[in-house]
């Protein structure tokens, strides 16, 4: 009948648009496609584990053996990376590859929060922008693969960003608790994750900012006040998460009786700002076949952290004479430098600060966010959302500064803290830079064919991202200690103890043994803390040789080479220590 079929054409046009998908649905899913498929070429391409990484997996080793107390300490804050490591390790995956897999993982799946968040406070095109950024920029994609917490940091950081940005803007509990968890999860993981609750809160004043005049008008100054305090009492809301989150884990994880029980640990803080006295925790009791490894990890820690007023005395105590009496010009050039260095220090490391971010955020990236800002601080910049994102980035540069000047080291995958600000305004300058470029060539018909289109160009940005990462991913030192470390560990019928530089731990790592790191300076000195030890191997480069080349006049010789048809150990010299003389100790 004509008025059946006039009615059941619009029903089969809304089951339609039922089942059309979104188009920005479909531009996130094809970025996350070619974010996790890059990701995963990477995860299969990086063998070797990286130097941070060890000390993960080490941390990871001591949870499954039932340790996870004894790595409960001043600052270790139940850090969700090495926990999830260990976690994967029981289901099967090994250490190195369940490191990875977290990183990859949870660094593909940060694109997602990065194209919501910029969809809803930008615009679709800086979402796609900004999220191409993410998937293709090579510095990200290095650290993705590799054993380190930054991939899982990072995904945590963005969550954190939207879902604080759609609590500022709802204004509903729940969802400030949502971010303070989210948040909490990243500061557990990071410590940077902290400033993310100062983010919120600016967020949260700063959406009501422009109601309070119209307030102040019609209601006075005490409704304009009632304004601004709801906002503040409902991000007090999103940071009791934090606090509540360690107590809930200390009393999920911690037995009762132990000094970090429930607000024990909080307890411990107070007592030293107000009274500066350590409140130490109950002594935890450590099993007997874990206090080797446990001492070793700890002595390995230390052994990391020299003190920095120390290495300062001993480069300004560099000799500047010869043996002749003659002046060392090198050496007396060294130590003007380093006392240059040091008188202007500050200018040291703000100089520092900006090579890392150069390296780091590379300089395409920064080309973006300059000139996104320049063109569009008229049309673009919108002070209640951009102004929070700048303080942000101010505060993180302050903290990772003072880093640079305690810690005297600074690293590129540091800076990507700084994405919520970089990324969408690299995405409004390329736009920006895109239209400038398509205007250019389209007042000169004959460029005008070579005018090139945006997928044309995210097909040249991929090729030019993997391209970067594929050179100087192999490093051949790095193969022959995860070789060498592999054929140990076959040839060896218990838990090994290895000696060696700072440079060939990774040896070790691979080798599943102890290692102890050669004391530097005084030649004598190294050697006899050496024969002191009872280990089973020695490892050395050419800066070691004279220690382990150094024989008794009589008895037997205490180091005799070893070598090994199926690894090419080039610079690397291997000696075994006489079980006769390890056994009798020195």
């Amino acid at each position: 009948m004509p008025g059946t079929a006039h009615t059941d054409t619009p029903r089969l046009n809304q089951a339609g648009d039922r089942l059309r998908v979104a188009p920005w649905i479909l531009d996130l899913f094809g970025i996350l496609l070619i974010t996790a498929l890059i990701r995963a070429y990477v995860v299969s391409q990086t063998p070797i584990i990286a130097k941070d990484g060890m000390l993960y997996v080490g941390i990871a080793r001591v949870i499954n053996h039932g340790m996870w107390l004894d790595l409960v300490g001043d600052w270790f804050l139940f850090n969700p990376y090495p926990a999830l490591i260990a976690w994967l390790e029981r289901c099967g995956f090994s250490f190195d590859f369940s490191g990875q897999l977290i990183s990859g993982v949870a660094s593909s799946l940060g694109v997602i929060p990065l194209y919501l968040w910029c969809r809803r406070a930008f615009d679709a095109r800086v979402a796609q922008l900004a999220a191409l950024t993410y998937a293709l920029h090579p510095v990200m994609l290095r650290y993705s693969g590799q054993v380190l917490r930054e991939g899982l940091y990072w995904c945590l950081m963005l969550w954190a960003v939207y879902a604080f940005w759609l609590a500022a803007q709802h204004r509903q509990v729940w969802r400030y608790a949502l971010a303070g968890l989210v948040a909490t999860a990243a500061t557990l993981t990071r410590m940077e994750g902290a400033v993310l609750f100062i983010l919120g809160a600016m967020w949260s004043v700063s959406m009501h900012s422009a109601a309070a005049p119209d307030l102040a008008t019609r209601g006075g100054l005490l409704a304009a006040w009632r304004t601004y305090r709801a906002s503040l009492a409902l991000s007090a809301i999103a940071c009791a998460a934090f606090p509540l989150t360690i107590i809930a884990l200390n009393l999920a994880l911690i037995p009762q009786g132990h000094g970090w029980h429930g607000c024990g640990r909080w307890i411990h803080f107070a007592t030293r700002i107000t009274q500066g006295q350590e409140a130490a925790p109950a002594a935890t009791k450590v099993p007997e076949r874990m206090q080797e490894i446990v001492s070793n990890e700890r002595f390995r820690a230390a052994q990391q952290r020299p003190h920095i007023a120390e290495v300062r005395d001993l480069a300004k105590s560099l000799p500047v004479w010869n043996p002749l009496g003659e002046a060392d010009l090198e050496q007396l050039r060294l130590q003007r430098f380093l006392v240059l260095a040091d008188d202007q220090r500050l200018f040291l490391f703000a100089g520092r600060f900006l090579n890392e971010c150069w390296d780091g955020l590379l300089f395409p990236c920064l080309l973006c966010c300059g000139y996104g800002l320049v063109v569009g601080r008229q049309t673009q910049w919108v002070t209640r959302r951009d102004g929070p994102l700048a303080i942000l980035s101010v505060i993180l540069s302050g903290m990772l500064l003072y880093h640079l000047s305690t810690e005297y080291i600074l690293e590129p995958r540091y800076m990507f803290c700084l994405m919520p600000f970089v990324f969408p305004w690299s995405g409004i300058g390329a736009r920006e830079m895109y239209r400038t470029f398509t205007t250019w060539l389209a007042r000169r018909p004959a460029w005008a064919a070579w005018q090139p289109s945006a997928r044309t160009l995210c097909a040249v940005l991929m090729v030019m991202a993997v391209a970067k990462l594929y050179l100087g991913m192999e490093d051949n030192s790095k193969v022959v200690q995860r070789q060498l470390g592999t054929r140990l560990r076959h040839t060896a019928t218990g838990r090994l103890k290895i000696a060696g530089p700072e440079s060939l731990r990774r040896v070790a790592h691979y080798a599943e043994a102890d290692y102890f790191i050669i004391p530097r300076g005084d030649e004598a000195a190294a050697r006899r803390w050496l024969d002191e030890q009872h280990l089973d191997f020695v490892i050395i480069t050419a800066d070691e040789r004279p220690i382990v080349n150094h024989e008794p006049a009589t008895g037997p010789a205490r180091y005799r080479p070893w070598e090994s048809d199926h690894v090419k150990l080039g610079p690397i010299q291997v000696y075994w220590v006489n079980p006769a003389i390890r056994m009798l100790g020195s």
